[in-house]
């Protein structure tokens, strides 16, 4: 899967530790403002987002796999647009591209707060809303990418 992501012509935000050789690569620790400039900033009509995901419940898979985002649930209380971007409305139904790793598998994603996790009650009320992960910067960065009217293709990497 690494070689296929690495033959990509699309700049990828990546927040993990997976050591990716295509040629727009950005590596973050964390979601920050320097992220929307250089979302705001870029010519392409698309990003692909890597961070790292944390399975709900039992793990659904083996540790290190790629999945593919379908959509996500928002739980992250902060508003990456204040002080940044003038406000607007902006769809973010049908967000994630999913067609382009067909292979892959996909899952919806919970954003959280970095350094919060679900207690085992929530991670039940999640499981049951569909959601199968949860990440800290996937979800924000998506959002700023929509508001720019990028197809975002998200990957989390289940840790």
């Amino acid at each position: 899967m690494l070689e296929k992501i690495n033959k990509l012509q699309i700049p990828i935000i990546n927040f993990t530790s997976l050591k990716i050789a295509a040629n727009k690569v950005f590596a973050f620790e964390q979601f920050n403002s320097e992220i929307i400039n250089l979302i705001a900033n870029w010519p392409d009509p698309e990003i692909v987002i890597l961070d790292s995901g944390f399975a709900l419940g039992n793990s659904l898979g083996q540790k290190n796999n790629l999945k593919i985002v379908q959509d996500h649930i928002n739980l992250t209380t902060l508003n990456p647009f204040i002080g940044h971007i003038p406000p607007k409305f902006f769809a973010v139904n049908n967000l994630y591209k999913t067609n382009i790793f067909p292979e892959l598998e996909p899952v919806i994603i919970v954003g959280l707060n970095p350094n919060s996790r679900p207690s085992l009650e929530q991670s039940k009320i999640l499981l049951k809303a569909s959601a199968n992960y949860y990440s800290f910067n996937l979800v924000l960065t998506a959002l700023v990418a929509a508001f720019h009217n990028k197809n975002v293709i998200g990957l989390i990497q289940e840790t």
